[in-house]
């Protein structure tokens, strides 16, 4: 691969050099250029939010799920289209409800910024769901407004670990 500043001669080239000594026309380049990268980031962001494996999520005060990402859709069997119909508590498996009220409100209260904690969950299929949350408070003019999370699916991982518990017992009864 040729350097970019080299000719195939081997002799050095000068960098096509664009800098302009008018300080307006660099404030403009700088201007466009920073446009150009939010722009990027903006895409990019919007790219791993979407392909991302970790589940993405946010609900109002009350419940209703306002957006998810499409490993969210996967990991409950739901629709985009669906799921938006849906309040978090119709995915959350009952035994864990409280809990995951707990923790809202704690970080509501100013208790906690974020929260991290174990959720079981039911699919569309009625399925549990295992997740490992880590979610925080999106404030508007200062007063909490949603809920925003990132979760993984740690189901897998729990029944292994729950099988292996059991096959541990079941050693220790024999000897």
């Amino acid at each position: 691969m040729q350097h970019p500043n080299k000719q195939t001669d081997g002799n050095s080239v000068k960098m096509n050099e664009t800098f302009h000594s008018d300080s307006i026309s660099s404030k403009n380049s700088l201007s466009n250029l920073t446009e150009f990268f939010d722009d990027y980031f903006e895409k990019m962001a919007k790219t791993i939010y979407e392909s991302a494996n970790d589940l993405f999520y946010v609900h109002d005060l009350d419940g209703n799920i306002l957006t998810i990402n499409r490993a969210t859709q996967e990991a409950f069997g739901y629709s985009r289209e669906e799921f938006l119909k849906l309040r978090i508590a119709d995915v959350i498996a009952s035994e864990d409800l409280e809990l995951a009220n707990e923790m809202t409100q704690k970080k509501i209260s100013g208790e906690a910024e974020k929260t991290s904690y174990e959720l079981n969950c039911v699919g569309k299929d009625k399925q549990k769901i295992v997740l490992e949350i880590n979610s925080s408070i999106i404030y508007q003019d200062g007063k909490p407004m949603a809920v925003q999370g990132i979760a993984r699916n740690i189901t897998e991982r729990k029944t292994m670990q729950n099988a292996l518990q059991e096959n541990k017992e079941y050693l220790q009864m024999l000897f």
